[in-house]
C-alpha cells in the first residue's frame, strides 16, 4: 500500500508541458532555468551552457524533435555522471559505505533505487534538472539502504547522522515540478 500511495503521488505531481526543443523554450539544469537556443550547424551536434542563462543546442537543420531531445538527455546523462562520480567519492568517505557501481536511467515513479547485495545505485535521469543537493540527498538515501533495507527509525537515524537536512531536501525534491513524460 505504501508503494502504491507513493507512486500515485508521483504520477499526480505537477509536470512541465510537452517540450518541443525550440528556441526560447525553458529547460532546467541543476535546479536553474535556462532558455534554449537552437543553433543550426553542419558540425557534430553539441550542447553548451552560456552565461548561466542559455542552453545552446547545436544541431543539424531538419533534426527531429526526438533527435533534439536525445541530444539534450545525452548531455544531462553525461553531466550527471560527472557529478555522481564526485559525490559518490565524497559520501563514501563520510559514510564508510562503498558503492561499486552507479547507473542512470529514466524512471517513472522513483528518484533512485539500489541493490545492496551488488553495491549498485540507480539514479533517475530527471535528477539532472534538480539542484545538486537533491541529487546528493537521493545518492545518500540509496547508499544508506546498503545498511538498512527499509525506511525504519534506524534508517532515519542514519540519514540524520549523514545529512542532518535530508528531510528538507526530500520535501523540496518531492514538491518540485517534474519534466513532461508520456509513458504510454
Amino acid at each position: 500500500p505504501w508503494i502504491k500511495k507513493q507512486q500515485s503521488k508521483f504520477i499526480k505531481q505537477e509536470r512541465q508541458t510537452k517540450r518541443e526543443y525550440i528556441s526560447g523554450e525553458s529547460h532546467f539544469f541543476l535546479g536553474d532555468r535556462y532558455l534554449l537556443n537552437v543553433i543550426y550547424t553542419s558540425a557534430t551536434p553539441s550542447i553548451e551552457i552560456k552565461r548561466k542563462k542559455h542552453i545552446d543546442l547545436h544541431i543539424q537543420s531538419g533534426a527531429t524533435i526526438k533527435k533534439r531531445e536525445e541530444l539534450l538527455y545525452d548531455f544531462y546523462r553525461s553531466e550527471l555522471k560527472k557529478h555522481i562520480s564526485a559525490l559518490t567519492k565524497k559520501w563514501e568517505k563520510i559514510t564508510g559505505i562503498h558503492v561499486k557501481e552507479f547507473r542512470i536511467k529514466k524512471m517513472k515513479t522513483k528518484w533512485g533505487t539500489c541493490n545492496p547485495k551488488h553495491q549498485r545505485v540507480w539514479l533517475n535521469l530527471e535528477l539532472a534538472k534538480k539542484p545538486l543537493h537533491c541529487l546528493e540527498y537521493v545518492l545518500v538515501h540509496e547508499m544508506s539502504h546498503f545498511i538498512e533495507k527499509n525506511h525504519t527509525e534506524k534508517f532515519k537515524a542514519l540519514m540524520k547522522s549523514f545529512m542532518p537536512q535530508w528531510q528538507q531536501y526530500k520535501e523540496e525534491l518531492n514538491n518540485s515540478v517534474l519534466g513532461y513524460s508520456n509513458w504510454n
